[in-house]
């Protein structure tokens, strides 16, 4: 949501906020996905495989705040 909320905005600074809010929020994600696992509530390959989703995710904010920024120097 936070990426469309951001999008909507008009200016660079205001998209890079809401870019920032999404990957923290990733970031909360990546840390509930270790807790159910220390919990024990998913397996070690269930763990594996969100995780390489969530890093895909993670990789393409990065490349989308990018974008913005040399569009915005």
């Amino acid at each position: 949501m936070n990426i469309v909320e951001g999008n909507v905005k008009r200016s660079a600074k205001d998209k890079l906020n809401y870019l920032q809010h999404a990957e923290g929020s990733l970031d909360e994600l990546d840390y509930q996905l270790s807790l159910s696992e220390r919990l024990g509530y998913i397996k070690k390959e269930q763990s594996d495989e969100l995780r390489s989703r969530i890093n895909k995710v993670g990789y393409l904010l990065t490349k989308f705040r990018s974008g913005i920024m040399n569009k915005n120097p």
